[in-house]
């Protein structure tokens, strides 16, 4: 189900130092149509940020996934993957059954949809994590991004802004935690 793995290196650009890699692609049949692949790194680490600016984006907070076969979903992710299942629910607002997993810090949201009759899942879009959502976002249109006005976000103590340009077609949003 799997390729080979593949080696990998790069440089950093400021101090020269080299990191290397293994990446392993796996097959739409294990990932159900999500291109996906695995990374076991093997030398080297990328810098740390000692302290990230209130404009910055820190984190990624969730990935955005949609699925027709829930059940064949929390069997590859739950089951093979080990991803914790943390939630499944139906979210009145999105009119859809929503299963939330959790992997370190980031949660995986799967919105379920009745439009499509296969097992080929779809990734809809990112959230990143932001600590001042204000300042962040006048950053971004300071750069030339255009970025939507703040509002509630759906999660309760959330302020979201929708990220509408240089974001290659993948729905971004911006989310800070209250």
């Amino acid at each position: 189900i799997v390729g080979p793995p593949f080696e990998g290196s790069g440089e950093n650009n400021t101090d020269g130092k080299v990191r290397t890699w293994k990446n392993l692609f796996l097959t739409d049949k294990i990932t159900r149509g999500v291109f996906s692949f695995l990374i076991e790194h093997k030398n080297g680490s990328l810098p740390k940020v000692d302290r990230y600016e209130p404009s910055m984006i820190n984190n990624l907070d969730h990935i955005v996934m949609t699925t027709s076969d829930p059940d064949g979903f929390i069997n590859t992710y739950k089951g093979i993957y080990k991803i914790k299942l943390a939630l499944d629910k139906y979210v009145k607002s999105l009119k859809s059954r929503v299963l939330f997993f959790r992997l370190n810090q980031t949660t995986l949201e799967v919105v379920v949809t009745e439009k499509r009759n296969t097992t080929q899942d779809s990734l809809w879009g990112l959230a990143w994590g932001v600590d001042s959502i204000k300042e962040t976002r006048n950053r971004l249109i300071n750069e030339g991004i255009k970025v939507s006005p703040i509002k509630k976000g759906v999660k309760e103590n959330t302020l979201v802004a929708t990220v509408k340009s240089n974001t290659h077609d993948v729905p971004t949003l911006l989310i800070e935690h209250l």
